[in-house]
């Protein structure tokens, strides 16, 4: 699926994001150029997101997200929409998600039309991608 063309000052520009399905790979175009592996978006910052599903999140990537100063953390949970344990949202916000970090759980298509609207406002937002 294709998303709309318009662009800012933000440097990351997710321009479409295709779900693996019928034993094709999954993959997302940022600024034209395709990428087959799960992504963290910041500004200027992209890495590649070593996890392929949702069951593989885990406390330790929250640390590692909140060590960005971001106003708002979307996490796209791949091709479905998926809550995380309790465990991981008591953990949240005893970390000072919510309070001060603004936190979103979609699926990656919603999360990466969420990405390019807030950062296309110039917002301080970061997504990490599952693809």
């Amino acid at each position: 699926m294709k998303f709309a063309e318009e662009r800012s000052e933000s440097t990351w520009h997710i321009d479409s994001y295709q779900p693996a399905e019928n034993n094709q790979a999954g993959k997302f175009v940022l600024n034209k150029m395709p990428y087959g592996f799960s992504l963290i978006l910041h500004q200027a910052f992209m890495a590649e997101w070593p996890i392929k599903n949702f069951q593989e999140l885990d406390l330790k990537i929250l640390n590692f997200l909140k060590t960005r100063e971001p106003e708002m953390i979307i996490i796209g949970t791949g091709s479905g929409s998926n809550l995380p344990s309790r465990e991981f949202l008591n953990f949240a916000q005893s970390s000072g998600f919510n309070s001060k970090i603004g936190f979103e759980f979609m699926g990656t298509r919603q999360a990466c039309r969420a990405y390019n609207l807030m950062a296309n406002e110039g917002r301080n937002v970061l997504a990490a991608l599952i693809i």
